[in-house]
């Protein structure tokens, strides 16, 4: 077993067993809550001349102020930016000040701070996933790195997490993800002079590539799907046509209320606080929609209701985060659909059929709520052909 350092070696005089002719000294050394090495330190000012009773009486009163010193915490304050301890003998009253400060400064009590901080700026959504990449890394240091203060770790150190990630067999997007965050929060950190480094750089490419782009419906599957979800639950089905003709994303729907929606101009407006761009913008719906919506007789209800709330129906509290997906992901097993074929799908699928059919690319990024025509191109880049529709124009064989 490790033998335990000492986290203070308190004031000791060496009087060279009583030899006037060498020189004595008071010596005291202890550890820093972020320091690797032990200070040591030799005070031989005044203690080498007089006669050793004079010697003794000085070395007596430098002894009692530095063990007063020590153990006042007063030295912590000393250093700020060095490794950090482990030290033992956490009942000690000066081990728990050295506790104090070092813990204070380790990722937990930080990512905390952190997540209050960004927390308003971000969707529930995006929360959600910061604080669950946040607490993954947690685990891991705690783990793998004692929970050492975030001064202490180098950017070598963490790319164990990332290789740790990757030997999970995570796809290269979601390790980009952490990436991200993690490099977000040692900024966050540099800003609130925590550090003056971000060690989240230059971080290779781990992870395997996988296309994670749910892929368009073929005219078979959306027959099929259609059939079996109209008849049997009319607001899945109309959820799965609002995706696919307004483009509105799965939380973006799960979170419209009844007053979003304007029967009479056929739109829906995506406000702000729910929108992925954090932008209030409006979309149109088909009349054939809105035809449906006053079948299921949603304006009836509340203008302030969730149009998909709980039990199906509109209701003050919205359905639960994943509960469209995995009901529509029941329909796509029992008609053997592939899994390829998602509930995001509709967008994909009604953004290549407006291409197909002739729809320019700057009116598709106003309707799909692009920031830029590039982010469309590559919204669509992957599931159409580059040359078109390739037969229309070479002669046959």
């Amino acid at each position: 077993m490790a033998r335990t350092k000492d986290l203070i070696s308190f004031p000791l005089l060496n009087d060279c067993g009583g030899d006037l002719t060498k020189n004595w000294y008071v010596y005291y050394a202890y550890h820093l809550p972020f320091g690797g090495k032990k200070i040591r330190k030799k005070i031989y000012t005044g203690l080498n001349k007089g006669t050793a009773d004079e010697r003794r009486k000085l070395a007596n009163k430098l002894i009692k102020e530095k063990t007063e010193w020590l153990k006042s915490g007063a030295y912590l304050d000393d250093h700020k930016n060095v490794t950090p301890v482990r030290i033992a003998e956490v009942q000690r009253k000066e081990t728990k000040l050295f506790l104090e400060v070092e813990n204070a400064n380790c990722f937990k009590p930080l990512a905390k701070k952190f997540i209050s901080d960004i927390g308003p700026a971000l969707t529930q959504k995006t929360l959600r996933s910061y604080n669950s990449h946040i607490n993954v890394f947690n685990d891991w240091l705690i783990e793998s790195k004692n929970n050492v203060a975030i001064q202490a770790l180098t950017r070598n150190e963490v790319l164990d997490f990332f290789r740790m990630l990757s030997d999970r067999k995570l796809s290269r997007r979601t390790i980009a993800k952490y990436v991200q965050r993690l490099h977000t929060f040692w900024n966050w950190c540099i800003e609130n002079n925590l550090t003056d480094k971000n060690i989240i750089t230059k971080i290779p490419k781990y992870g395997t590539v996988v296309d994670m782009a749910p892929v368009p419906l073929t005219e078979d599957h959306r027959l099929k799907l259609k059939t079996a979800i109209s008849e049997k639950e009319p607001y899945l089905w109309l959820a799965c046509e609002l995706i696919y003709y307004s483009a509105i994303r799965p939380n973006e729907l799960r979170l419209m209320k009844i007053k979003d929606i304007d029967p009479v101009r056929s739109t829906i407006t995506v406000i702000a606080s729910v929108a992925k761009n954090r932008k209030t913008e409006t979309v149109s719906v088909p009349a054939s929609v809105i035809k449906q919506m006053k079948d299921l007789g949603i304006f009836a209800y509340n203008r302030e209701f969730y149009v998909f709330g709980q039990k199906n129906i509109p209701s003050q509290n919205p359905m639960g985060h994943n509960t469209l997906r995995n009901r529509f992901n029941l329909y796509r097993e029992a008609l053997k659909i592939p899994t390829e074929i998602k509930f995001y799908s509709w967008k994909h699928t009604g953004a290549i059929n407006a291409i197909e059919n002739g729809i320019p690319i700057m009116q598709l990024k106003d309707h799909l709520r692009h920031s830029s025509v590039s982010t469309t191109e590559i919204y669509i880049r992957k599931r159409q052909p580059k040359g078109g529709v390739i037969d229309k124009y070479l002669p046959e064989i």
